[in-house]
């Protein structure tokens, strides 16, 4: 025969309820840091998705900014680096062409433009002193690595001389190794750089700017003259960008270098030097 069933006292009854009740809190915590833990995973997957979706709109911009370049008729975007923004499903993508003779490069620039450039670069050094002898060390910097058969970057110059990170990048917009000649291009010479010419006065300097904003021919500069050249090219920095809806952002930059002309369409072809996605 079965046991006889006993009936439970109060105090078990009490037990139990207790028991029950803290599996039901500890349930609770459970399921609360599980969906937790989904909820960060959601949005990990969410921003990863998004960071993909905005690295390929920054390529897609970058292929524009090549096909740009690549057209008979100067293409659509100023080489100065003026920016061209265009709509793309699910955001926008934006490209920056410059031409590298807007800028001055280590390689054949004199001592004294150099530092007249880094004066009006701003955060560089306190007086003129300071701009000469920085000068003088990123022109020894990039004559020493030529010698030595080296390629360091322009930006691994720039802050080998112990420049700042934030005014080396600034610095990349003024300087270059790519223009190959100690004259440059006005037609897309930032302004800065234009100021730092000789014989230039900041009347000339404002003068050339409105030219180029009202698409006329730039004012002669009488003997400033000579430090300047109307060839463009061949190479070419491009910044591009890549904005989602959601608000996340990708940049890339590339520099490009003309590497002769298609046979049967005759555009111009480029070839990468160097790429790389921004932080």
């Amino acid at each position: 025969m079965s046991a006889p069933l006993r009936r439970r006292r109060p105090g078990e009854r009490g037990f139990v309820l207790v028991a029950v009740l803290w599996l039901g809190v500890a349930l609770a915590i459970a399921a609360s840091g599980f969906l937790s833990d989904t909820r960060r995973e959601s949005y990990r997957l969410r921003a990863e998705i998004g960071t993909a979706e905005a690295v390929e709109m920054a390529r897609s911009a970058l292929n524009l900014a090549l096909a740009d370049l690549s057209r008979s008729d100067g293409g659509m975007a100023p080489r100065d680096g003026t920016p061209i923004t265009l709509a793309m499903p699910g955001g926008t993508a934006r490209f920056r062409i410059r031409d590298e003779k807007g800028k001055v490069d280590l390689n054949h620039a004199p001592p004294t433009f150099l530092a007249a450039v880094l004066e009006n670069l701003g955060g560089v050094g306190r007086d003129a002193f300071d701009h000469a002898t920085l000068a003088d060390q990123l022109l020894k910097a990039a004559r020493d690595a030529k010698e030595a058969g080296t390629a360091p970057s322009l930006g691994e110059l720039i802050t080998g001389a112990g420049l700042a990170p934030e005014t080396a990048a600034r610095a990349t917009l003024f300087l270059t190794l790519h223009s190959y000649t100690a004259r440059i291009n006005p037609e897309v010479a930032p302004s800065e750089v234009l100021a730092a010419v000789p014989g230039v006065s900041p009347e000339d300097v404002a003068a050339i700017m409105e030219a180029r904003r009202l698409g006329e021919a730039l004012p002669s500069m009488g003997m400033a003259q000579g430090w300047f050249i109307t060839t463009e090219g061949p190479v070419y920095s491009i910044l591009v960008s890549g904005h989602t809806a959601s608000g996340i952002t990708a940049q890339m930059s590339a520099m490009v270098v003309q590497d002769g002309r298609n046979f049967s369409t005759g555009r111009r072809r480029f070839r990468v030097l160097e790429a790389r996605l921004l932080p």
